[in-house]
């Protein structure tokens, strides 16, 4: 049996699709890189705050409110469970 060949249209078309393929390939191995580097921003942007919000609560109290507009920090009255130790400091806009 003789070898076929495809004609020059469906190789031009086989060719094409599979350069699209793998441009989008590319593309998706790309946005994912990104999502990646993004996550490990907001997590050190996480470990900034709660840093921040730590050395806060050890200047201005543990339950507190900071208003960000105006910077004004108000004292809220402690509740009555405190099962956890992180600090109530809470920031409002």
């Amino acid at each position: 049996m003789e070898n076929q060949k495809l004609t020059t249209e469906e190789l031009t078309s086989i060719r094409t699709l599979m350069t699209e393929f793998n441009k989008l390939k590319m593309r998706l191995g790309d946005v994912e890189l990104e999502r990646s580097k993004t996550v490990k921003k907001i997590d050190l942007l996480q470990e900034q705050y709660f840093k921040l919000e730590q050395e806060l609560a050890k200047k201005y109290g543990s339950d507190t409110r900071v208003n960000i507009e105006t910077g004004e920090v108000v004292q809220v009255p402690a509740e009555k469970d405190a099962t956890s130790e992180a600090p109530n400091l809470t920031v409002e806009k």
